[in-house]
């Protein structure tokens, strides 16, 4: 085979598995809501393409944000619910725990309760680096995911 020939080969085979990595690997990013422009100095209506300084957030609103209310089980909830246990983000798709009243109690018997502070723990060598961090008897992260797996929460488990 000739140098040129198959230097080409590498180069598109790579080519080809560089842009399957970021299909791959993109996902939607959700939209900043930042609607207004700027000059060097002051606020000004939003550009049009072409004039100076297009091209700003202000000029584009791609995934707006969008988000649904989700019970304790993960199911979907109406926009009126007065009571929620998590949010998904529609365009990334994470959900997002609702925490309970923060009222400066720490409270471990409630998993939810936005007062409680967790320390870091792994006690998985496979996992943990060499660093399994500090165990808290129901206050580090290793206990707090598994009673919220014990509890049912939302159906999901790590």
């Amino acid at each position: 085979m000739y140098p040129t020939t198959k230097r080409t080969m590498i180069l598109s085979i790579f080519l080809f598995f560089s842009l399957l990595i970021n299909v791959v690997y993109s996902w939607p990013i959700p939209d900043t809501g930042q609607n207004k422009c700027y000059d060097l100095e002051k606020e000004i209506p939003c550009p049009k393409t072409g004039e100076p300084f297009y091209g700003q957030d202000g000029n584009y609103n791609i995934n707006p944000k969008s988000y649904i209310k989700l019970d304790e089980k993960g199911n979907d909830l109406p926009d009126d619910a007065t009571s929620w246990g998590m949010v998904r983000d529609n365009i990334t798709g994470l959900i997002w725990e609702v925490k309970t009243a923060q009222d400066n109690i720490k409270n471990y018997s409630d998993l939810h309760d936005a007062d409680n502070q967790y320390t870091w723990y792994d006690s998985n060598p496979m996992t943990n680096m060499g660093n399994p961090g500090l165990s808290g008897n129901g206050t580090d992260t290793e206990d707090f995911i598994l009673n919220l797996n014990n509890s049912n929460f939302a159906v999901f488990s790590v």
